[in-house]
């Protein structure tokens, strides 16, 4: 597939132009995966009733920034570059989906359970954006001479705001998780000429991640993942040299970095550097460590459930596609009351005598049923509303003749 479509926006006083690609299929290559737990829910979030879930589809961009000429970042029509970049975007859905057992759980977790999937699986779609302000991160106020990192987070006022908020508010496609690819313009042409030969006293930069927000529901998700493209020039020129190797085996050190986006879109889901379990860094097998000679294969079974729990109250839940759910039903056992808005991702089951109101917008499948068994009762208080994922009126509800549904 070739570049589909070109836009110019204006954007305060920098012009930038946006391809949008599609799928992001330049050549034959794996594009991506197509494919809140309340108490009183029986087995909430149990393992077994876990591992029958099928697996929830995250929408992601990622946004390759390039200097206003085109350059300075993966060359999509390059097929060596095209493959490495589309293949480190899919290293995250193996990683999330391919979590290994820890040889010791000391200072990692309490438990002895163990979740080998995650259960979600990101669906990547590339983004190319042509503007030199944006493509250079040091535009962000980051000051690397002096190790000032903290303005390469994404936040509300970053540098890259603007262009966020076009990609996320004024578009057709899906609300995704924006991850920007940007670059360090004062090594970036030195870097390029030596092809990564200068890179043992000018590499920097810090990826960062914003957390979820239980407020704003409509906000955007910000992934900073900066000097990808010149760190593939180090391992494809210069590592080979350095460690006597090939190039088979230094891009695998490249697909290996991808740890740290998982890491990163590990924070855009909820997670940090400690948990109930572990200080920062004190656990080398979790994903969440900072230490990049740690392990990094695995994550608690709290922390997988958080993240699920933050898919389904949380400004995440505009990034899940319409279609996904889990495929399994929850018992509803005790009167519930739903006041908050939240997206559900299973049928439910009412069971016999239970009261369910529901006082907020409440999202379930579109695929889902809600059964309401024996003198079970429904009651929707204003404002709230029951509506299925494509923001239609919720009719799978199937009842006793003795349940009542109250709106």
């Amino acid at each position: 597939m070739g570049l589909e479509k070109q836009r110019k926006f204006p954007l305060m006083k920098h012009l930038y132009s946006i391809v949008v690609v599609i799928g992001s299929c330049f050549v034959l290559s794996a594009c991506g995966s197509k494919g809140g737990l309340m108490q009183n829910l029986q087995n909430k979030g149990s393992n077994d009733e876990f591992s029958q879930r099928m697996p929830l589809k995250l929408h992601a961009k990622a946004v390759l920034l390039y200097r206003d000429d085109g350059s300075g970042n993966f060359d999509l029509n390059n097929r060596e570059q095209n493959t490495l970049f589309l293949d480190f975007l899919e290293q995250n859905n193996l990683i999330y989906s391919n979590f290994q057992r820890p040889a010791n759980l000391e200072n990692c977790y309490n438990g002895t359970d163990f979740i080998p999937d995650a259960k979600i699986r990101f669906e990547f779609d590339i983004v190319q954006v042509r503007n030199t302000y944006y493509w250079n991160y040091l535009n962000s106020g980051a000051d690397m001479k002096v190790k000032n990192f903290n303005n390469l987070t994404p936040h509300g006022n970053w540098y890259m705001k603007p262009l966020d908020d076009s990609l996320h508010l004024k578009t057709k496609q899906a609300p995704a998780i924006n991850i920007y690819f940007t670059s360090d313009g004062s090594i970036h042409d030195e870097m390029q000429m030596t092809k990564g030969e200068s890179h043992k006293n000018t590499m920097g930069g810090q990826a960062a991640a914003q957390l979820p927000d239980r407020r704003n529901m409509h906000r955007s998700s910000m992934v900073h993942f900066p000097n990808r493209y010149l760190k593939y020039l180090v391992h494809r020129h210069q590592s080979p040299k350095d460690f006597n190797t090939t190039w088979d085996e230094t891009r695998n050190w490249n697909l290996n970095d991808a740890k740290g986006l998982a890491h990163e879109l590990g924070h855009t889901l909820g997670l940090a550097h400690i948990n109930e379990h572990h200080r920062a860094n004190q656990c080398s097998y979790s994903l969440m460590s900072q230490a990049g000679s740690h392990a990094r294969n695995w994550l608690p079974p709290t922390e997988i459930k958080k993240i699920h729990e933050n898919l389904s109250h949380t400004n995440l839940m505009q990034f899940v596609d319409k279609d996904s759910w889990y495929g399994t039903t929850a018992q509803i056992n005790t009167d519930s009351h739903w006041n908050t808005k939240r997206r559900y991702y299973s049928s439910f089951d009412v069971q016999e005598g239970v009261k369910l109101q529901i006082s907020d917008t409440v999202i379930l499948p579109v695929q889902s049923r809600l059964n309401l068994r024996k003198n079970a009762q429904l009651e929707i208080i204003k404002p709230g509303a029951l509506i299925d994922s494509y923001g239609n009126t919720y009719k799978n509800i199937e009842q006793h003749s003795s349940a009542r549904i109250i709106r």
